[in-house]
């Protein structure tokens, strides 16, 4: 019985792969931090900020589908493209360790209300 009761312990104790990626709060571009995004950034600026831009306005467009009422849906164009990169690049600067999709969530909640 104690033999059983161990393999049991250490069974249970083992982290399988699926466990811990069920654990992550997401995948890619956006679970990138602003610390990496600067690197990629100084290797290569019109690439690095092409994908994370767009990897962006798809982010955004998802909230803006799952968000109700309709009225806090927020107009994605009400902010130049220059000005939401400038934006994350600031928030990437002053805050390398947080995710890419922290800086575009806070950016969304600056944009103004869409009208209907």
């Amino acid at each position: 019985m104690p033999r059983l009761l161990v393999c049991l312990v250490a069974l249970i104790s083992v982290e399988s792969p699926s466990a811990a990626y069920s654990e992550s709060l997401g995948a890619g571009v956006g679970a990138t931090t602003c610390g990496e995004f600067a690197v990629e950034y100084k290797g290569n600026p019109r690439g690095t900020e092409y994908v994370y831009y767009n990897w962006g306005l798809g982010f955004m467009t998802g909230l803006n589908l799952v968000i109700e009422p309709k009225e806090k849906r927020r107009d994605i164009d009400g902010m130049q493209p220059e000005e939401k990169k400038a934006f994350m690049r600031i928030f990437c600067d002053k805050n390398p360790l947080k995710i890419y999709a922290a800086g575009v969530i806070e950016m969304f909640h600056r944009l103004p209300f869409a009208k209907e």
